[in-house]
């Protein structure tokens, strides 16, 4: 059987970036430096991981103080926004 993390690698998503959106999927909004907490990675990395999901649709970033994210529902986003995309010469 295939993990979500692979799916996500599949479309696009980089290993760190499938393991935060998972992560905010199962769990409750959060802000970056709890994510890279509780799956222990680099807080720098995960700033910059949830940066790119959100560019991405899969984030979103509350504007607040505390800057929690959350995971955009994944049949949304695989619609509208995971399609690969396909580079030609």
């Amino acid at each position: 059987m295939v993990k979500n993390t692979e799916i996500l690698i599949e479309i696009g998503f980089n290993r760190l970036e499938a393991d935060v959106y998972v992560h905010l999927l199962t769990h409750p909004p959060s802000t970056a430096y709890k994510i890279g907490k509780q799956i222990n990675k680099p807080t720098a990395n995960v700033y910059k991981a949830i940066e790119s999901l959100a560019k991405k649709g899969a984030v979103i970033i509350e504007d607040n103080k505390n800057k929690l994210c959350k995971a955009v529902n994944p049949k949304i986003g695989r619609a509208h926004v995971w399609t690969p995309v396909t580079e030609y010469d």
